[in-house]
C-alpha cells in the first residue's frame, strides 16, 4: 500500500507487478497478478491497522535508509545510480 501511494503512478496493477519482481528476484514465486483478491483483501484490513503499521514502516524506512548512500556513476555511456552501498 505504502509504494502504491509513494509511486507515480499509483494504480494497484503498478504496485502488484512491483512487488512480484521484488519477489522474484528475491528468488520466491510470486503469487498471482490478478488484483481482484488483492482488492478484496484491502478492504477487509481494519483502519486501525493500517493507521498502527504506516508509521512503523516509515521509522523502519528511516533507519534503513541511514545506512544506504546514492552513489551516480557518470560515464560515457550514461548514468548508473547505485543504492547498494553501505556506509
Amino acid at each position: 500500500m505504502i509504494s502504491q501511494v509513494l509511486d507515480p503512478d499509483k494504480s494497484l496493477s503498478q504496485a502488484v507487478k512491483r512487488m512480484s519482481t521484488w519477489l522474484s528476484a528475491a528468488g520466491v514465486k510470486p503469487p498471482s497478478s490478478d488484483t481482484g483478491a488483492y482488492s478484496k483483501a484491502r478492504k477487509r484490513l481494519p483502519e486501525k491497522l493500517v493507521q498502527q503499521l504506516v508509521p512503523k514502516v516509515a521509522e523502519e524506512e528511516r533507519k534503513a535508509s541511514s545506512h544506504r548512500t546514492t552513489m551516480v556513476w557518470t560515464t560515457g555511456a550514461g548514468t548508473r545510480w547505485d543504492n547498494s552501498v553501505d556506509e
